[in-house]
């Protein structure tokens, strides 16, 4: 992205870090499948929003949806360790539906005022429930969100052992007009 060196050095210095959230003792190591589970059951796990805007104009374009998790015991828990404890434990499904739905409901204002795009994180192994693309669909048009504006941004935290099957739900996300990115 085209800025200068003086503009990177300026971000860099006054901008608050993800890493600062989390504890220097790493006591969120500790957090088990139970731990999350709760999480999700009690809604602990929450959207946070990450503008993105257009480099040379500095417009708002959209916003990147951020899963994050604060455990009263251990602080914030980095989102790339419970995402690892949900694929391994067959927690991704149930978290992934509860942070868009909380994501849908918390939406900045301008996203539908401006129909700006909505990005969302999307494990490999949330492709292989079938029901996911019409679930999403209808999640959508529940509230008013046209799926031209969600972009489904596919991570690589899991293995894409059955690539038939996840082409197949890729293809029904791009037909109910949503994006996709790798």
């Amino acid at each position: 992205k085209p800025f200068s060196k003086k503009q990177l050095q300026e971000l860099l210095n006054h901008q608050h870090r993800d890493s600062d959230l989390f504890k220097k003792d790493e006591s969120w190591k500790d957090v088990s499948a139970k731990d999350l589970k709760f999480a999700i059951d009690e809604e602990k796990l929450v959207s946070y929003f990450q503008p993105k805007l257009c480099c040379t104009s500095d417009d708002l374009v959209g916003f990147e949806c951020l899963a994050r998790w604060y455990n009263d015991d251990c602080g914030f828990v980095p989102p790339d360790h419970f995402i690892k404890v949900a694929e391994r434990h067959g927690l991704i499904n149930e978290l992934t539906r509860k942070i868009y739905r909380d994501a849908f409901s918390n939406l900045p204002y301008q996203v539908k005022r401006d129909k700006l795009k909505i990005a969302l994180n999307l494990s490999p192994l949330n492709l292989e429930d079938e029901s996911f693309p019409n679930w999403l669909l209808t999640e959508c048009m529940s509230l008013g969100i046209d799926p031209e504006q969600v972009i489904l941004e596919l991570t690589e935290t899991a293995s894409m052992d059955k690539p038939l099957i996840l082409l197949e739900c890729l293809t029904q996300f791009r037909i109910r007009g949503f994006h996709i990115s790798i």
